[in-house]
């Protein structure tokens, strides 16, 4: 794994962010506020990258997140 992270940077930052959302989602003592702004800031992130599957993906989750925030 760590060859192939060296060997591509799109898969390098996926990957990393793929940790950062599951230690986001590991996060059981956090209050729905800061688990609200932890996934905005992953989004934002991940948005940065430009990466089209992570735009897919921020898509699909930013539509889950609205319709289940109430």
């Amino acid at each position: 794994l760590a060859h192939l992270l060296e060997q591509s940077h799109p898969l390098q930052v996926v990957y990393n962010l793929r940790i950062r959302l599951q230690e986001i989602w590991n996060l059981s003592t956090a209050t729905h506020k800061e688990l609200l702004e932890a996934i905005q800031a992953w989004c934002r992130d991940a948005e940065a990258t430009r990466l089209k599957p992570l735009l897919r993906f921020v898509a699909y989750l930013k539509t889950y997140q609205y319709e289940n925030c109430y």
